[in-house]
């Protein structure tokens, strides 16, 4: 049962998802229904802050 669940996560990872509608293994509508059905947690967050210095990659 957790197999199928990770695949089904890695199924609509965000960063994958275009490839797997390029491939056939996900269809728009299939990714709408999922989007759709997650919680709306627009409020529901914790505002942190980072206090190390910042590092410009630039300048290495």
């Amino acid at each position: 049962m957790k197999l199928k669940l990770a695949l089904e996560d890695k199924l609509m990872d965000t960063r994958l998802v275009d490839r797997f509608m390029a491939e056939g293994k996900l269809t728009k509508a299939d990714y709408d229904k999922y989007l759709s059905s997650l919680d709306d947690c627009e409020g529901q967050y914790e505002v942190v802050s980072d206090k190390r210095a910042h590092v410009d990659s630039d300048e290495e």
